[in-house]
């Protein structure tokens, strides 16, 4: 989906200031200055190797990605970051932050560009992802027990063609929240345990009232091979999901 015009405004400045030469520092104003809240940003998650090999298709839309930081470059109120994600790397842009090199940032929101005139490093970039805001990632390392008479995320993982159309439940810790895209909430859970197919359970709903570092009991459809448009499918997928918050001890870092 595209973005919203005032969004795009906001980036197209952003991209502008990273162009220029000038030593005046640049202001940004934050998304709830754009647009009103009650109109979401619909964000695909991609990886950045996906990135690069579908540039044409995803270029001047959003896009939602992860990497560790290899190259900082600040320059004059804008941030460059070199960021890479297994062999693939990609470079990004946004206000100016203390972020370093060897941190692992989560990119919400940023607008792919191609060939982009990129004058703080002296070079065009086939592709730049422009953020309005790089954020550390939170990683959690979580351990909790097996909700009985549940299932662990990795018997989810493994079992998702027998389970396919049961309801399941799973006890976990939520790493990430990201509400309002294609009208749900998307939660990641982790529990500790893992598969070959990831160590993390994607769950959709309605609405979702949990915060990062919950201790949740999750109640979800199981659904595999799940194609939500924009090139992106879920091999597993828990919908309509519902959350329930626990008081319980977890190991976490």
């Amino acid at each position: 989906m595209r973005a919203p015009a005032a969004f795009l405004l906001l980036l197209v400045v952003l991209a502008a200031a990273c162009t220029s030469q000038s030593d005046r520092p640049v202001e940004y104003r934050s998304l709830e200055d754009e647009f009103e809240a009650d109109v979401p940003l619909q964000v695909q998650e991609v990886g950045i190797g996906d990135i690069l090999a579908q540039k044409e298709m995803l270029e001047g839309l959003l896009v939602s990605t992860s990497g560790r930081v290899e190259r900082v470059v600040q320059a004059q109120g804008y941030t460059y970051v070199k960021l890479v994600d297994g062999n693939a790397s990609v470079w990004a842009a946004g206000p100016q932050a203390a972020v370093r090199e060897g941190m692992l940032l989560n990119l919400s929101s940023a607008l792919v560009m191609l060939n982009f005139s990129a004058g703080a490093l002296n070079t065009t970039l086939d592709v730049m992802l422009m953020t309005d805001s790089l954020i550390p990632a939170q990683v959690i390392n979580v351990s909790v027990p097996k909700l009985e008479g549940g299932y662990t995320v990795a018997e989810v993982l493994q079992r998702a063609e027998e389970l396919e159309g049961r309801e399941v439940r799973v006890r976990g810790v939520v790493t990430k929240v990201l509400p309002g895209i294609m009208n749900l909430t998307w939660v990641h859970l982790k529990d500790g345990t893992s598969a070959p197919a990831g160590d993390e359970l994607v769950l959709t709903a309605p609405e979702a009232e949990v915060s990062v570092g919950d201790v949740v009991v999750a109640t979800g459809r199981v659904e595999v091979n799940v194609d939500i448009g924009y090139h992106t499918v879920f091999r597993v997928l828990l919908s309509n999901a519902t959350f329930v918050r626990e008081n319980l001890n977890t190991s976490a870092g």
